[in-house]
């Protein structure tokens, strides 16, 4: 019995070249920064939390990479975010411009894909927000932080209402800093 195999059909575009072989070595080159550190003799393992609070210890390449479906998701609609088009027409996608932030104690279930730009840092108050819509954004050349005084002076201070002056003085002083630019 003689069966023909018929081409199958995905719906979508074969593309070749350069271009796929560069996005298949760096889609390599990131799953070996996944599991490189658990790989070896002196390989450490990973402790992964799943969504429903189930921890894995393992340094098994294929289990580390098991969280995967997800990620792909996320990795295929964070490509599509990124993609631009050559002067030729042929479609690029620049992965550098793609970062990862790690959160540590968090599950992986819990990442998220930002769309736009996300700062990794700590709040310095329980009272700032922890999203902005529509911010303004200031590119600056030089440091907002207080300038710290040389070494061997102090400033005493014995009346609170002296501090709050000190303090919108040294509010002052960045703020004519910044309308100098």
């Amino acid at each position: 019995m003689s069966t023909l195999a018929a081409p199958l059909s995905v719906g979508g575009t074969r593309t070749s070249g350069a271009p796929v072989r560069t996005q298949n070595v760096m889609a390599a080159a990131a799953i070996a920064n996944i599991v490189k550190s658990s790989l070896g003799p002196v390989g450490l393992d990973k402790m992964m939390v799943d969504d429903i609070g189930d921890v894995t210890v393992t340094n098994d390449g294929a289990t580390i990479l098991n969280d995967a479906d997800f990620f792909a998701e996320i990795i295929v609609e964070a490509t599509q975010a990124i993609k631009t088009t050559d002067p030729k027409g042929n479609a690029v996608y620049p992965i550098k411009a793609v970062n990862i932030l790690k959160a540590h104690g968090r599950s992986a279930r819990e990442s998220v894909l930002v769309k736009g730009y996300a700062l990794n840092c700590t709040v310095a108050s329980q009272a700032m927000p922890k999203k902005i819509v529509n911010a303004k954004i200031a590119c600056l050349d030089f440091s907002l932080q207080k300038t710290k005084m040389k070494m061997g002076v102090q400033v005493l201070i014995t009346d609170p209402e002296k501090l709050e002056a000190i303090r919108a003085r040294e509010l002052d002083i960045t703020k004519e800093r910044l309308q100098k630019y």
